[in-house]
């Protein structure tokens, strides 16, 4: 066989590139979402791979967040707020920046994505901050179509 044809990704390699699990990797293949072969294992070509990435993303609206959010009475929870933040962004497919201001105590994240991954992150955010009403956090957002 020559280098001239398609590269071919294992499960674990398509799994890397898009930030997903294993798992999901083959559940997208088994939903008939991601075309595969059954070489010995689950091959995924790379043409294969960006029409998955290309469909996908072509049929989700897109919308852009920033939060501010104050957690200076709970500044030990900011590094568990941010891996959370960012797992859940690997889960659902979108993009993060989290930065921490330890001088005035605010977590800026900026998200982008689906509608229903920043909706996730209000929640997730909610949980981290639960007596929002009762202090000094408080969610500042500004969403555009991106």
């Amino acid at each position: 066989m020559t280098g001239d044809g398609p590269k071919f990704l294992t499960v674990q390699e398509t799994a890397r590139a898009l930030g997903v699990t294993a798992k999901s990797v083959r559940d997208f293949i088994s939903a008939g979402e991601l075309k595969a072969s059954k070489i010995g294992q689950w091959k995924i070509s790379a043409p294969d791979l960006e029409a998955f990435v290309e469909a996908r993303t072509a049929r989700r609206p897109s919308l852009a967040a920033t939060l501010e959010v104050k957690v200076t009475d709970r500044a030990d929870r900011v590094g568990a707020l941010a891996q959370e933040v960012i797992e859940l962004v690997k889960r659902e497919g979108g993009g993060c920046d989290f930065t921490y201001q330890l001088s005035g105590g605010t977590a800026l994240i900026r998200l982008s994505g689906a509608p229903a991954l920043l909706e996730k992150a209000l929640r997730l955010i909610g949980h981290f901050t639960p007596t929002v009403q009762n202090s000094d956090t408080h969610f500042e957002m500004a969403l555009d179509r991106e």
